[in-house]
Formats: C-alpha cells, sequence, structure tokens
C-alpha cells in the first residue's frame, strides 16, 4: 500500500487514505510489470494498512486509479531535454467487492495511525511524571512567553526545522531548502491570484482557489510548527525521494533526496520538500507522478490534480 489507488467505503461512507505518502522517482526498468496477451498477475496486500477497517461493518473495495506509461513514444523528448517515453494518463477502475467486519479491532491500524502515535509519544511521553513536568514547565512560561506567541502569530517568520541523520552538509542543504520551500510557497499563494494562466495548466480552470488555500495552509503551519527531517527510514527504497504521513510534522529523506540538486530543474530537493510537506500539512495525495501526467490531470480532472501532491511541486518548481 504505497499509494492511494483503491476506492474503499465503511457501510457506504467512502474511506479516506491513511498509508505512507511518498514522492516518487521515475520509474527504472525494474519497476514495470510485463504482462503478455491473456495472462494474469495478482499480489496480495494489506487493505487496512492504508485504510482504517479496524471498525465492524459492511466493506466494498474497488480499484480507482491511473495508469501513466499506456502509449509510450520514445520519440518526444522528456523535461530534462533527453529522449524518454511520453506517458499518456489512463484512469483504471474495477467493479466494487463487499465483505463484512463482524468484530471491532482498535489495534488494526493503518500506517499513518501508528505513524501519528508514535510522533506523539515522542512529543509526550507515556510516563506520568515527565506528562506532568511538561505541563508545569508549560504552565510557568505560559504568561512569561504570552506577548512574544502573540507577536509570533501575527509574523510570517518561518520556524527553522529539526534535521535529524546524514552530514552535517545535508543538514544544512536540508535547512537551505526548506527556507526556500517556504518562500516558494508564499510567493505562489500571490502568483495563483495574479497568474490565472500558469495556475490553469497545473490546477484546471475550477480548482484554482482550492490550491491558493492548501499554500496558504502549509504557509500557517510552517510558521508555528516545527518540521523534522530524518534521513533514511525503513520505507525507503531505490524508488523513493521520500515519504511520510498526513498529519505528522516529520519527513523522511531517502537516498534519491540526496542525489537530487538543490533549487535547479524539476524533482530538485525544494520542490521534494514541497511535494511532501503538501502531504503532511495539507492533506493532498498521489494520484499521478511526472511533468507531463500533471499536465495531463489537470485538464482532464482538475479536482484531482488540485489534490495531487506533484502538482504543487511543479508548480513552484516552474516559478
Amino acid at each position: 500500500m504505497t499509494s492511494d489507488c483503491l476506492s474503499v467505503t465503511h457501510n457506504g461512507k467512502k474511506l479516506e487514505y491513511d498509508g505512507i505518502l511518498i514522492k516518487r522517482s521515475t520509474p527504472g526498468p525494474d519497476q514495470f510489470l510485463l504482462s503478455g496477451a491473456g495472462q494474469t498477475v495478482s499480489s496480495t496486500f494489506d487493505v487496512s494498512k492504508g485504510y482504517d477497517m479496524s471498525e465492524s461493518g459492511t466493506y466494498s473495495v474497488a480499484v480507482d486509479t491511473y495508469l501513466e506509461y499506456v502509449v509510450g513514444s520514445v520519440k518526444d523528448m522528456n523535461v530534462l531535454g533527453k529522449p524518454g517515453v511520453q506517458t499518456k494518463i489512463s484512469h483504471l477502475s474495477s467493479p466494487a467487492e463487499l465483505f463484512e467486519v463482524t468484530e471491532n479491532n482498535p489495534s488494526r491500524r493503518t500506517l499513518g495511525q501508528t505513524a501519528r502515535s508514535l510522533e506523539k509519544e515522542y512529543r509526550f511521553p507515556g510516563n506520568q511524571f515527565s506528562r506532568r513536568m511538561l505541563e508545569r514547565k508549560s504552565s510557568f512560561s505560559k504568561e512569561k512567553h504570552v506577548v512574544s506567541e502573540r507577536q509570533a502569530d501575527n509574523s510570517s517568520t518561518l520556524l527553522g526545522p529539526m534535521v535529524r541523520k546524514g552530514t552535517k552538509a545535508q543538514r544544512k542543504a536540508t535547512r537551505d531548502v526548506h527556507q526556500a520551500a517556504y518562500d516558494h510557497i508564499k510567493s505562489s499563494i500571490s502568483d495563483l491570484k495574479n497568474n490565472q494562466r500558469r495556475g490553469k495548466t497545473w490546477f484546471g480552470e475550477t480548482h484554482i482557489d482550492y490550491a491558493i488555500n492548501i499554500f496558504k495552509k502549509m504557509e500557517e503551519i510552517l510558521r508555528k510548527d516545527k518540521i523534522t527531517y530524518v534521513f533514511g527510514g525503513k520505507y525507503c527504497d531505490n524508488e523513493k525521494y521520500a515519504y511520510t504521513y498526513t498529519d505528522t510534522r516529520k519527513i523522511f529523506l531517502c537516498k534519491n533526496y540526496e542525489k537530487a540538486r538543490k533549487l535547479s530543474g524539476f524533482d530538485n530537493k525544494m520542490g521534494i520538500l514541497t511535494h511532501e510537506l503538501s502531504h503532511a500539512l495539507a492533506k493532498t495525495d498521489d494520484k499521478v507522478y511526472g511533468f507531463s501526467a500533471c499536465k495531463q490531470l489537470a485538464k482532464s480532472a482538475p479536482r484531482r490534480a488540485s489534490r495531487n501532491a506533484d502538482n504543487y511541486e511543479y508548480f513552484v518548481e516552474t516559478l
């Protein structure tokens, strides 16, 4: 479960995807599966890792995703000016399958629920004495800092990130591109208001206001909440630049992120952080990846484009 590729309902209500949210690299040959004519391929995975299925009731599951490499041509040039496969996205769906869950199971958690729980424990240890000391310290300092906190709320100053692991140079570069991402997010708000043409390219004609609100939410949270970047993570592999979870403040950076350029070109470090911040702070999704596919999505399904993380990344990278 590495993307929101399904439509899952519980007693008729659609469930939100709550699994791992990744910034994926351009797929290599080892990431394609060749299916011959008439051949059937299958895979088994745990749906409850991406959708909350802890309560009893009637569930339905159906495929709801996009195929990006339906028609390919090596004659076209990719965004880097090199021969490459030109994507042509196509929506893929299936009939729904119904099944019953007969017992509540609170211990059945999505990956997102697990990540948020661990993050909460890290911020507020379960030890009652530690918790009381934190609350006492907060109470003593509340009055002392009330003026400065009010000033901070009205300020546009970015709250600096925490960067864990990695080399000294990698940590400094990440702090630099975090600042750049914040600056670009702020600029995107005014640019979307003043440049409807660019907005339509990435978010379609009907969802520019929605995109503005996403950028506003990201800016607001970045001013008041500390973001933690961690080099490495158990889900890092050759496919990923980075990954995170909805409603968290921690982003895991993989080897491909380390190799990316800081600010120039597409899929740079600043853009990768913007992509993941949109997931963690504003609940964007991963419908499609890639420059060409994102433009096509804005034309064919603007509502989905306005919720697609790569569309926000490429918007800031083309400012």
